[in-house]
């Protein structure tokens, strides 16, 4: 999902201006447990110490069950430009 923010509105009007949106979930004992949706920047800030997925960032965050790595994040955005 790829939304531009102006202030408190949003529109999807203008790509060069889009923020790509993933959801971020912790694996925790085996488990995927939600935490919720991040920015591609934020995801991959998170500590290393926290063992995280995102939803594709091809994919609608929020409304997918295609997961990636943090690793294979940063690969997508270094290919893809975000």
């Amino acid at each position: 999902m790829s939304i531009k923010v102006e202030g408190s509105q949003h529109s999807i009007d203008d790509a060069s201006q889009c923020v790509t949106l993933v959801e971020v979930a912790v694996i925790s004992a085996g488990q995927r447990v939600p935490m919720g949706l991040m920015n591609k920047d934020q995801a991959l800030a998170l500590p290393d110490e926290i063992e995280v997925e995102v939803s594709h960032p091809e994919h609608e965050a929020g409304s997918t069950d295609t997961y990636i790595s943090r690793d294979e994040l940063k690969e997508h955005v270094e290919v893809n430009g975000g």
